[in-house]
């Protein structure tokens, strides 16, 4: 158990950190309610859901890359730089040696689907019940297209947790992209998070301008952007899977490239140390 506990206590504590998070507002929330301070009260958990997410967890949608990238980065860099990966590589070949360090380090990739299934848990507790899509007229508040993706609110769950799983592998491969660049930990996740925000500045940009305004074709920045897979907005949802799944395959190519050479990894750790 305390083996588990010192191996895992950055992904724990990140963990608990989001818990509580979650609890605090759930309370927040039942403390309005029970005061009538909340103009609309429902019995739909996916409303209240995404209800707090608009409004309490409206600054997630932002730094939620971050909840991924500082646990998938923490163990990874610890092991690079501190000569772990000398004493591993003399037991086990290099790739498996690295391929070990990646299954670890992939953890972090459920933080976010865990902590969303515990807001949801308590969203069903402050419904008082799993009347899933009593409240879907209203739904269109938070999302145009929510009120389609909530009829079939069993496809949308799935869908949801699944595109969150594949953002947080995305995640999980950026960091330890830049951790090869950088074997300093804390430059190592601002980098992460630079690189996070310049893809979404480009992306952004590149939609709005190019598919937008010379092609066209409207809404695909809400399908590219990388803080939709929070909130969907005028997407349809195979094309989300699509697009997480790319995202996924794209950068781990970009990792596999990164940490391909053995020998010019080795010597690169050795002398940023």
């Amino acid at each position: 158990m305390k083996n588990f506990l010192k191996k895992n206590k950055i992904f724990l504590l990140t963990l608990l950190v989001l818990i509580l998070w979650a609890s605090y507002v759930a309370i927040y929330f039942y403390i309005n309610k029970v005061n009538n301070r909340i103009g609309i009260i429902s019995e739909d958990p996916i409303y209240i859901f995404f209800s707090l997410i608009s409004s309490s967890f409206w600054i997630f949608q932002l730094i939620f890359p971050i909840f991924v990238i500082v646990p998938a980065t923490w163990n990874f860099n610890k092991k690079m730089n501190s000569g772990f990966i000398k004493n591993y590589v003399m037991r086990m070949k290099y790739k498996n040696c690295l391929q070990s360090f990646y299954k670890e380090a992939l953890k972090a990739a459920f933080i976010v689907p865990i902590f969303f299934l515990f807001l949801l848990f308590l969203c069903c507790i402050l419904a008082g019940g799993f009347k899933f899509g009593s409240s879907i007229d209203l739904y269109n508040v938070f999302s145009t297209n929510l009120y389609d993706y909530a009829s079939q609110w069993k496809e949308f769950t799935f869908v949801y947790f699944f595109n969150l799983i594949m953002y947080g592998i995305f995640y999980v491969n950026l960091s330890l992209i830049c951790c090869r660049k950088k074997a300093n930990l804390a430059i190592s996740i601002v980098l992460s998070f630079i690189v996070y925000f310049s893809l979404e500045i480009f992306i952004n940009l590149f939609c709005g301008l190019v598919f937008s305004r010379l092609l066209d074709i409207h809404y695909t920045v809400y399908l590219f952007s990388l803080t939709g897979a929070i909130v969907y907005e005028r997407v349809k949802l195979e094309y989300t899977v699509i697009y997480s799944i790319c995202l996924v395959i794209i950068s781990s190519f970009i990792l596999y490239l990164t940490y391909k050479n053995e020998e010019k990894v080795l010597i690169e750790y050795e002398k940023q140390n």
